[in-house]
């Protein structure tokens, strides 16, 4: 039989119980790449009543096993240890519903890695840490701001993937972008032509959008969230953005209502 050997760091995305005391879990490594698990004892318990170390959002130390015998691309851990955990998230429902959606984003957007030493998507996974700590420091220091962090975590991560719109110039008639423009969030476009009918509100969200979207790539995390409005529609339409440009339903996701 074959099989290999290797450490990693990783965060807990999602866990499914497996048998009495196990857990098959899905979770994204340091290289930015997710994989699935299988944690013999994983849930705790046992004679010696373990508590369990595997939950969402939880940083572990890994020590992996790849085996032909096992299908799906399926790893074993041999050994784990926790690295850190989002403690504070857990004590505000709000914090963790938004932990649980970074958590479902990545799900759906991450591909099952096959080389797990490489690192080609290791900002993904530098994204989704800095996420999950700033919100937990958020919560602990009483300054828990939902789409502040929201926004925050999306524009990121549309700058990373690199799907990001055009934000310089006018879709239609590639001018400068300078006052009163919109987003169009199915095309994901700026546009200051043919802007009849729209109210002055439609217009700053749009330059908030704007704003937040060209800061993505020249400020830290901790600078870009302490510089948010904490608004509502930008984060909303981020996130529909977002999904247009992968064909996702935002409705499938099954933590976007408890966020919108």
């Amino acid at each position: 039989m074959n099989s290999l050997d290797f450490k990693t760091q990783a965060l807990v995305l999602h866990k499914t119980p497996f048998r009495d005391r196990d857990l098959v879990v899905k979770l994204i490594s340091q290289s930015g790449s997710l994989m699935s698990v299988l944690f013999y004892g994983g849930r705790g318990g046992g004679v010696k009543k373990k508590s369990s170390l595997v939950e969402v959002g939880h940083c572990l130390n890994l020590n992996l096993r790849k085996s032909s015998k096992l299908e799906n691309n399926l790893l074993t851990a041999k050994e784990w240890s926790l690295k850190w955990s989002p403690n504070h998230i857990r004590l505000n429902h709000t914090a963790f519903y938004l932990m649980s959606f970074f958590s479902e984003i990545f799900l759906k957007l991450g591909q099952e890695a096959h080389d797990y030493e490489e690192d080609e998507h290791k900002e993904l996974y530098i994204i989704l840490s800095n996420a999950l700590f700033y919100l937990d420091e958020s919560v602990q220091q009483s300054d828990f701001k939902i789409y502040a962090h929201l926004s925050t975590f999306l524009s990121k991560l549309i700058y990373q993937l690199g799907i990001s719109p055009d934000y310089e110039s006018c879709y239609n008639c590639s001018k400068e972008l300078k006052n009163d423009f919109t987003f169009n969030v199915q095309n994901g476009v700026f546009s200051c032509c043919e802007n009849e009918g729209f109210n002055k509100s439609e217009f700053e969200s749009a330059f908030k959008l704007y704003r937040k979207l060209k800061s993505s790539f020249s400020l830290k995390y901790p600078q870009s969230l302490e510089e948010d409005d904490n608004d509502y529609s930008v984060s909303k339409n981020l996130f529909h953005f977002f999904c247009y440009q992968y064909q996702f339903n935002p409705s499938n996701y099954k933590s976007y209502s408890l966020v919108f």
